[in-house]
């Protein structure tokens, strides 16, 4: 099917003005009938931003805090724009009338978006997977898409497009040739993901684990379990909940998921796709057996790190739910590589573990166990971790800890990284090995000095983590750039 303005009226129920009637309008904001011509305007996708608009496309005017995008509708039209979704006509220079152009008039044009979202998720046959958790979505995500995508062509979230605006506009990236779709749900408050389960009807919902992330804003550990349950309490009967099985709030679900049919994954015993014989090999990835229906299938990995276990996991259940056969699961998991996460990066022979996107306890400590696995000398730079509520103090020192026994040296960043550095000393890592600094370019100045007295005798490996707000990748950036400032 083809994205037109009838389907765009059907799905919003939006009020259709011409800019042609506009022109000569009196102030009613009437337009003539429209004909078959005006309902089958094609549209080459949908944009946001005025700045970014393509020729073809359908500009959503939303309404933020700072930004309105009313105030920009005519720059969209100017851009080449065919339409506008708005809750009302504004202000703007009418374009030259050279083609049809039209202001879809609505309530509000992100419920629109909402519903126009909805409506292109459900004439299209993909299957849907809806993924949410504390930890590790976007790394399930990928891995989840790469096996699937052994297929065929699989539509997937990209960046932070994981919320009520991001996976409306992912869904309508949808195609004729897509035979799954994979989809980040993140969450502000409660209520976030049911919404976003409204809209995407995922077929298969996963939920990686549930952490004590974002405890300032939700106020408990069981307030944020109950928002992630979200996701599996809004599954069909038809639909499948695969949850991490050694996560306690996590296969709790389980009794709540409603009518849904439930897998758990992990190593736990009674776990119905489990791993075991987990053989990590550093940045080499892992090899480990899976015990599932019965039978006991090896499975080896190149992506590096133990933590992807339950990643992988939840791939190889939602494979299967998609009748992909064992053997076909063997060959997607040796094929599947990570790219746009963790990135590994060498140069001048030093090895950079680019795990700057965001952080959380569980999250560096699994990059730690990965750095501990790498050659050479390793550093770990380590940035607050932020959004902890009363618990930011003991999970700093408990990272603290953690990294005195996997890394030679530590760059604390930050304020509340002094607890890390505070506490890796006490653990043993020598105290002229610690070093705290304020901002990322003194951390990145501080790991060139450790480098020019480490890296004549070993390689250097160089892990760098931390909470998005401290904007950790500027680290890297300033590492593999030469800036100094």
């Amino acid at each position: 099917m083809r994205l037109n303005l009838a389907a765009v009226v059907t799905a919003t129920g939006a009020r259709v003005i011409r800019l042609a009637d506009l022109a000569s309008d009196t102030g009613q904001h009437s337009s003539s009938p429209l004909d078959v011509a005006d309902l089958e305007t094609p549209f080459a996708g949908v944009s946001l931003d005025s700045r970014q608009v393509s020729p073809a496309v359908l500009f959503v005017a939303l309404s933020g805090e700072r930004v309105d995008g009313h105030h920009y509708v005519g720059k969209a039209f100017d851009a080449g724009a065919v339409a506008a979704l708005v809750s009302r006509v504004p202000e703007m220079a009418l374009p030259a009338p050279e083609r049809s152009r039209y202001l879809l008039l609505v309530d509000d044009p992100l419920a629109a978006l909402q519903q126009l979202a909805s409506f292109w998720r459900q004439v299209h046959a993909a299957e849907v997977i809806g993924i949410t958790g504390s930890i590790g979505k976007t790394t399930t995500k990928e891995i989840v898409a790469e096996i699937l995508s052994s297929r065929g062509p699989v539509l997937k979230s990209t960046a932070n497009l994981n919320t009520e605006i991001g996976l409306p506009l992912t869904l309508m990236d949808l195609r004729e040739d897509h035979w799954a779709a994979v989809l980040e749900m993140g969450m502000y408050a409660p209520g976030d993901i049911a919404l976003l389960a409204s809209i995407a009807r995922p077929e298969v919902g996963i939920v990686t684990n549930v952490a004590p992330i974002h405890l300032e804003r939700m106020g408990s550990i069981e307030r944020i379990a109950r928002a992630k349950s979200e996701l599996i309490a809004s599954l069909a009967a038809d639909a499948l909940a695969v949850l991490n099985g050694d996560d306690t709030w996590t296969r709790a679900m389980a009794e709540t998921s409603g009518i849904a049919p439930v897998v758990l994954v992990g190593e736990s015993d009674d776990c119905d796709v489990r791993a075991v014989d987990i053989q990590a090999d550093g940045l080499n990835g892992l090899s480990f057996t899976v015990v599932a229906e019965g039978r006991r299938i090896p499975f080896r990995s190149s992506i590096p790190g133990s933590h992807t276990i339950h990643a992988l996991l939840s791939a190889l259940a939602v494979g299967r739910r998609l009748e992909m056969s064992w053997a076909d699961l063997q060959e997607a998991v040796a094929a599947a590589r990570l790219d746009e996460r963790q990135r590994f990066i060498r140069t001048d022979g030093t090895l950079i573990i680019d795990d700057s996107y965001n952080a959380a306890p569980m999250s560096v400590r699994a990059a730690l166990d990965l750095l501990r696995e790498a050659p050479g000398t390793k550093i770990a730079v380590l940035g607050d971790m932020l959004e902890l509520g009363p618990l930011e103090e003991a999970a700093h020192r408990e990272v603290g800890r953690f990294a005195a026994g996997a890394a030679d040296w530590l760059v604390a960043r930050g304020a509340r990284s002094g607890w890390i550095a505070e506490e890796a000393t006490r653990s043993g890592m020598p105290a002229e090995h610690v070093r705290q600094v304020p901002g990322n370019a003194e951390a990145a100045q501080t790991v060139r000095e450790i480098m020019e007295r480490e890296s004549r005798n070993a390689p250097v490996a160089i892990l760098v983590k931390g909470s998005r707000g401290m904007r950790m990748e500027e680290v890297v950036e300033k590492l593999t750039t030469g800036e100094t400032s």
